[in-house]
């Protein structure tokens, strides 16, 4: 993962790579952890027929607002996913798939240790961006 940068985002969902996008423009190193192998968020957890419970109106991220049809329907999961992967590459974020952060604690000199499952790694501020639903939900008639 190279050297220690300033900041560590955990999570590279919405809110993750929003704030990296927001890091990069004001020339803070960073790195965005993401426990999941691939991006696309929390969506990738959920059922394959699921659709945003928010309007494509929400889905304007800094830098790239939604460029859908309408921007007060619902888009299915699979289209969030991949507006995300698109961000990402977008924006150029320094995201690390597959980096499950196990434990963050408060080291000597006030920086974090943040132990991982490729090893430590040491920031001077932290960002949780684990998102609010992480306890994935699937009901028994998903299609």
């Amino acid at each position: 993962m190279g050297a220690a940068p300033d900041t560590v985002i955990i999570g590279a969902g919405q809110a993750g790579l929003a704030t990296s996008y927001w890091l990069t423009h004001f020339g803070v190193e960073h790195q965005l952890l993401e426990r999941r192998e691939s991006l696309g968020g929390a969506f990738q957890d959920r059922w394959d027929s699921f659709y945003m419970n928010t309007p494509n109106l929400a889905l304007d991220l800094p830098g790239m607002p939604y460029d859908g049809d309408d921007r007060q329907a619902f888009i299915p999961r699979t289209a969030a996913m991949n507006l995300f992967r698109r961000y990402a590459e977008l924006i150029a974020a320094p995201v690390h798939t597959g980096v499950d952060v196990t434990k963050a604690s408060i080291a000597s000199g006030g920086d974090f240790e943040l132990e991982t499952t490729l090893g430590s790694l040491r920031a001077r501020k932290v960002v949780f961006a684990t998102g609010a639903y992480q306890v994935p939900k699937i009901p028994a008639i998903a299609a």
